[in-house]
């Protein structure tokens, strides 16, 4: 079976202050919590801010975003990742829906939209997260999220000058 001790240890806060959230009581990790900690995720997302982004997960999360591409481990990956990814994006916006919990796992819907930086392209996400928590005593009981799994389709859309360059003839 999983080896529990471990699970509890999980993150950056002293074993002493980490609890995995399957051995605390059903309403610490209730809808209400993760709903609480995806608003946290896309409001850092949409300030752009990598440092509150990364502050969500434990010190040693696991972040797999794509399938058949290595996940980021640690912290410091999923800060770096989110720091370059944020500079190519503005005017993010986001919205999430907790569709399904067990124990300390939460399976989340998000959509997220943004504008690259560089050519003003719209991109649209629509994704489904498997999110594992942690509750970090320390943190006054607060969430952090030691696996992320993602499942996700990406749309980029033309805007009107990229779709009026591409109809204009060359001269």
């Amino acid at each position: 079976g999983t080896d529990r001790r471990r699970l509890t240890q999980l993150g950056d806060a002293p074993a002493e202050n980490r609890v995995h959230a399957d051995h605390m009581h059903a309403h610490l990790i209730d809808e209400y919590a993760v709903k609480t900690w995806m608003d946290a995720y896309g409001a850092a997302w949409v300030a752009r801010d990598a440092e509150a982004l990364a502050n969500l997960f434990a010190a040693d999360a696991c972040y797999q975003e794509r399938r058949y591409k290595p996940a980021l481990r640690g912290i410091d990956a999923i800060r770096n990742y989110w720091r370059v990814l944020l500079e190519q994006q503005r005017d993010v916006a986001f919205d999430a829906t907790v569709v399904a919990l067990r124990g300390y796992t939460a399976c989340v819907h998000w959509h997220a939209s943004f504008s690259s930086v560089s050519s003003d392209e719209l991109t649209e996400l629509d994704a489904l997260s498997r999110v594992a928590f942690s509750v970090d005593c320390s943190a006054g009981g607060g969430l952090v999220a030691y696996a992320w799994d993602e499942w996700i389709d990406r749309r980029e859309a033309e805007t009107a000058g990229t779709a009026l360059r591409r109809t204009l003839p060359a001269l």
